[in-house]
């Protein structure tokens, strides 16, 4: 008699611990699913340009090593800085479309006399006529 209740609270015990261990695995899962859930909500803006990302990025691969290796081989970071502001802007076609164009042109005249001195004089024109202008 005692054997048998011994085994029977064994039983217990095992069912118990296993109804222990299924109720801990429930609410981890739950904690999951609720974690997976808002951060779905909080994502879900991201999720579209993401994918095209991806989808992008793949084919992508081969041009933007090229790039990047064009990029490291240049000797300093301001030529890279000027090669790449050069490519993204055009500067002298839109340095004089807006308004401040004059004070532009200025500026950037000025910095060229002081780093290059001043102009070269404009080429003399010859006389016009054919012939000896005596």
């Amino acid at each position: 008699l005692f054997e048998e209740n011994r085994a029977a609270a064994v039983r217990e015990e095992l069912m118990v611990r296993q109804a222990m261990y299924n109720a801990l695995c429930v609410c981890v899962a739950l904690l999951v699913w609720v974690t997976l859930y808002y951060n779905y909500l909080l994502f879900r803006v991201y999720i579209t340009p993401l994918t095209w990302a991806l989808l992008c990025s793949v084919p992508l691969r081969r041009v933007q090593a090229r790039v990047l290796e064009d990029i490291e081989s240049t000797n300093s970071v301001r030529t890279t800085a000027w090669i790449i502001t050069r490519t993204l802007f055009d500067i002298p076609a839109t340095a004089f479309v807006y308004p401040w164009s004059r004070v532009l042109n200025n500026a950037l005249t000025r910095t060229s006399r002081l780093l290059f001195g001043p102009p070269p004089p404009p080429p003399e024109e010859e006389p016009r006529g054919g012939g000896d202008a005596a």
